[in-house]
């Protein structure tokens, strides 16, 4: 693959396993989640394209540093994790970069540290930027993962770590802290009406751009059918099928335990019928509205119509809450809300 792929889609859709399978190819490596275009770039957007301040150029080595001692909003420690101060300086041999330039230079010393070549980057919230992804990587490709609106809310309802993460990289606080914003986040209406944006985005990107630049991947078909969809998405790339590439492991799951392999099950597609109430049901397919059947989903809420309408009653605090937790994992928290908030007015 000679182009950069960003994963994206929302919270909860699957794209850890569609990285784990592009990484069967041992000379391809994607960076983890970098929240780039939604926070750095937008806070220090004055030196998106022309040269960093001396100061600008520290704000942004320590937030690729702190993404190497820990996951993003984990309270991660410049200087504490793999990439230590004057690392991007001496990579992009130059004292004039732009932000862009310093962001890809952290990109190809993550790659370079696994021993393979930059393949891309994943932040499932990246849906929103899609246009400044082409901005910065005029040749890359955007994989927008799709996933039924209820499975997406019943695995963000139930997160828990499950382990497989490496003892140093987060600890137990931190892992309490995201729990509480994970539950603090929840609301039914919230979380399907961010997937009604989200996918309006990424069919929005996909209309302006092509599909040929932009991809929408079903989960269900991929957990269902993962020898025919991953096919089918490595001849989208253009790329030869890597060996074992549906062994992938499970991983960041909200109900199986870390493991090697075993990532796609064809349970996952359905469970949510099991783990959501009828009110639940009802209300998910409300707050998505007519996106729901335009992306390929049927209806099945049966009853739940009081218990509905009781979580419409309770929405507006919900987003509030949702809000105040959130407002710091942005770089303008307006322009974040006001992202989200278009896409699920349009009609």
């Amino acid at each position: 693959m000679h182009d950069p792929v960003f994963l994206c889609g929302t919270s909860r859709s699957g794209t850890s396993v569609i990285q784990a399978a592009l990484e069967k190819d041992p000379m391809c490596s994607l960076t983890g989640e970098t929240h780039y275009f939604d926070d750095l770039r937008v806070v220090l957007r004055h030196s998106v394209s022309s040269p960093l301040s001396l100061a600008d150029f520290k704000s942004a080595e320590a937030y690729f540093m702190a993404l190497t001692h820990r996951p993003y909003g984990h309270g991660g420690v410049p200087g504490q994790g793999w990439l230590k101060e004057g690392d991007l300086r001496n990579k992009l041999e130059s004292s004039s970069a732009s932000l862009d330039e310093v962001f890809l230079a952290y990109n190809h010393l993550y790659a370079e540290r696994r021993g393979s070549q930059w393949g891309g980057e994943k932040t499932p919230r990246h849906v929103f930027r899609i246009p400044e992804i082409f901005e910065v990587c005029p040749r890359a490709r955007v994989v927008f993962m799709l996933r039924d609106p209820r499975a997406v809310v019943a695995s963000y309802r139930d997160w828990k770590a499950m382990g497989g993460l490496e003892p140093d990289s987060l600890h137990e606080q931190a892992l309490a802290d995201e729990s509480a914003r994970t539950s603090a986040s929840y609301h039914p209406v919230t979380i399907a009406l961010l997937w009604r944006a989200a996918v309006r985005a990424a069919l929005s990107a996909q209309k302006r751009f092509g599909d040929e630049r932009v991809r929408i991947q079903s989960y269900e078909k991929t957990v269902s059918n993962p020898t025919q969809s991953l096919g089918e998405f490595f001849d989208w790339l253009g790329a030869p099928h890597p060996d074992d590439m549906t062994n992938v492991p499970t991983r960041n799951s909200s109900y199986d335990s870390y493991s090697e392999g075993g990532g796609f099950r064809k349970d996952a597609a359905t469970r949510w019928k099991d783990q959501l109430s009828p009110g639940e049901i009802r209300v998910i397919e409300q707050a998505a509205g007519s996106v729901l059947a335009s992306v390929g989903y049927e209806q099945a809420a049966e009853g739940g119509r009081g218990r509905a309408l009781a979580y419409w009653g309770t929405f507006v605090p919900a987003v509030v809450r949702a809000a105040h937790t959130n407002a710091g994992r942005s770089g303008n928290f307006k322009s974040y809300l006001w992202r989200r908030t278009k896409h699920i007015l349009r009609r």
